[in-house]
């Protein structure tokens, strides 16, 4: 069935970093459900937690700025070769931190490149819930 476009499909896609932590929030999120917790503690426990990721990511981009200006500096001024390669390696891992990267298309397979096997038992709503756990798009789209 197509639909038609929303202002989610305007949105940038997430690095895979960033969809690895949508995932885990969601994780998260249900095993807090399923212990028993109310939708409110839930949404407090995992805000908490996401603020707390923010602040971790501005102290590192804040410790890689100080030590990428003092390898700069040295670059520029002396045309020294290996404080060249530091700032560049400080500007890769700064750019990952921020997700600024494209994205490196990963493809999974199994046994010598064939296909992955799924268990017998697994029924088509367990496999589209495990689905929608990793990959909401992919959800939305079969809808």
């Amino acid at each position: 069935m197509a639909r038609g476009r929303t202002t989610e499909d305007l949105r940038p896609c997430p690095a895979r970093a960033q969809r690895a932590a949508i995932v885990q929030r969601r994780a998260d999120a249900v095993e807090l459900r399923l212990a028993g917790a109310d939708p409110l503690t839930v949404g407090r426990k995992l805000a908490a937690a996401q603020a707390d990721i923010e602040e971790l990511r501005a102290l590192e981009g804040a410790r890689l700025d100080r030590l990428y200006l003092v390898a700069y500096r040295r670059a520029v001024r002396d045309g020294e070769l290996q404080a060249i390669d530091r700032a560049l390696r400080i500007m890769e891992r700064r750019a990952r931190l921020l997700g600024l990267d494209q994205p490196v298309r990963t493809e999974i397979t199994g046994h010598d490149g064939g296909p992955i096997k799924v268990a017998a038992d697994a029924t088509s709503d367990e496999l589209a819930a495990l689905i929608a756990l990793t990959d909401p798009a992919a959800a939305r789209d079969e809808e």
